[in-house]
């Protein structure tokens, strides 16, 4: 098959892989298809929607771009060279070697935190409140942590700054387009993911769904600057769990 053919398939495997995942998230109204699998009938409908929005994203976000990727790249590339194509290496210099990213992840931190005096935030999340709000647990709101990060917030990040950004430049600039990343056109082409990622919050807060857009372009720079996902996760992760952790403990105190 053609390497031009090949290049359509990854945006079209994305946005169907969007679809679905729009579909299967419970502010969707999709059906809770976990409730009919045996481990699952006897949870409560808000870990059912819970677990059902971590699958989604995992597989739809997550899983199915990825592979995708993997089978219709032009060229031909190890699991390695593969991963990095899409932002899965290490940055490409100390997070903390230049002040900017400090700031940026404060920032982002206390903005999340201070969402939860947002009652359309905090009435929102965090996503399950079985887990969080309504458990005096601790072990449980670590548990939450670790499946936001991997099955949701890794998903996220690999889709819209890995595949959409990283893994495709290199068709529309070639591969040295890491010479002169602040070109115009180059920061234009990465910013474009903030759409789909913003109208993906479609059914969110409104304060959300619209910082959905300033963020993406944010993390457009951050990822073209370390030439990695990992530093935007660690905003994006960061962000919604201050937002979530200050949540519980408003309601604690």
């Amino acid at each position: 098959m053609p390497d031009s053919i090949k290049g359509l398939g990854i945006p079209a495997a994305a946005a169907t892989g969007t679809i679905l995942y729009a579909y299967f998230a419970p502010e969707g109204g999709a059906e809770l298809y976990l409730s009919g699998l045996a481990p699952f009938r006897a949870l409560s409908e808000d870990l059912l929607g819970y677990f059902q929005r971590f699958a989604a994203s995992f597989l739809f976000l997550g899983l199915l771009p990825f592979l995708s990727f993997i089978v219709l790249r032009p060229g031909r590339a190890g699991f390695k060279g593969t991963a990095r194509q899409v932002g899965l290496c290490r940055p490409s210099e100390k997070l903390f070697s230049q002040p900017y990213f400090a700031v940026i992840l404060t920032v982002s931190i206390l903005m999340g935190a201070l969402g939860a005096f947002d009652p359309g935030l905090s009435s929102f999340y965090p996503y399950s409140k079985a887990l969080t709000v309504h458990s005096a647990n601790k072990i449980s709101f670590l548990l939450h942590a670790l499946c936001y990060l991997v099955f949701y917030y890794i998903p996220w990040e690999l889709l819209f700054r890995g595949i959409l950004l990283l893994g495709l430049l290199p068709l529309f600039f070639g591969e040295d387009w890491s010479r002169n990343p602040w070109k115009l056109s180059v920061l234009v082409f990465a910013s474009l993911q903030s759409i789909p990622s913003a109208l993906l919050h479609f059914g969110h807060p409104l304060s959300e769904s619209l910082s959905a857009v300033l963020f993406g372009i944010v993390s457009a720079g951050l990822t073209l600057h370390y030439k990695s996902i990992w530093p935007a996760f660690i905003v994006h992760g960061c962000t919604g769990l201050a937002l979530d952790a200050a949540i519980v403990l408003r309601t604690m105190l």
